[in-house]
């Protein structure tokens, strides 16, 4: 006798498997009876879950930004000083990128970019009190002299996806990569990182 799967695990099936099928085909060319002819399933159990492809998208999107929020917790918990968190930080979105270079390509591209705006905009007000949480407790320890962590990392934070989102999808980390170099210096002077974290 088959057994039905829990509604969540079915659910995590069905943007698990879009997900593969965007990256593999590209999100135009993946059609909803792709996704469900790949689980084995009938098409109206997708539309129980998603209204759409857009939506089923936009969870894939979000997974996404999960992904890269747990490797960022990940690495910044296993690192000693707030400049090797925040490094750890940026690599995170390097690595993560490469690694799935294809859906990450896929995301920024599908509705003309709607969908990457509303992804990183979540992917951003998550890290964003990570980050003041890594700089406050630079300040406690005497790393960091840093009055309002929470209004620079703002300004960091959506000045980075500002000038990211003014050049290609391709292009984004070629870019992103080149300028850590000035990246770090000004994140050094707007946290006041003393000068021993510098090397």
């Amino acid at each position: 006798m088959r057994v039905s799967k829990e509604p969540e695990e079915r659910k995590k099936e069905i943007i698990e498997t879009a997900m593969k099928l965007f990256a593999k085909r590209g999100y135009k060319h993946t059609q909803i009876k792709d996704i469900v002819g790949s689980i084995g399933v009938a098409q109206g159990l997708f539309y129980y879950y998603f209204k759409s492809k857009e939506e089923v998208m936009e969870a894939v999107a979000e997974e996404y930004a999960k992904k890269i929020l747990y490797s960022v917790e990940v690495t910044i918990n296993s690192r000693d000083t707030v400049l090797e968190k925040l490094d750890e930080v940026a690599k995170s979105f390097i690595m993560m990128s490469q690694d799935q270079e294809e859906i990450f390509i896929e995301i920024q591209n599908a509705d003309d970019g709607i969908i990457h705006e509303k992804v990183f905009k979540y992917l951003i007000e998550k890290l964003i009190p990570k980050i003041v949480e890594i700089v406050k407790i630079g300040n406690e320890s005497g790393e960091c002299n840093c009055k309002n962590p929470e209004l620079y990392t703002q300004i960091l934070l959506y000045g980075v996806s500002e000038k990211l989102n003014k050049v290609s999808s391709e292009k984004k980390m070629e870019i992103f990569i080149s300028n850590l170099s000035a990246l770090k210096n000004f994140v050094i002077k707007i946290y006041g990182i003393r000068e021993e974290q510098k090397r």
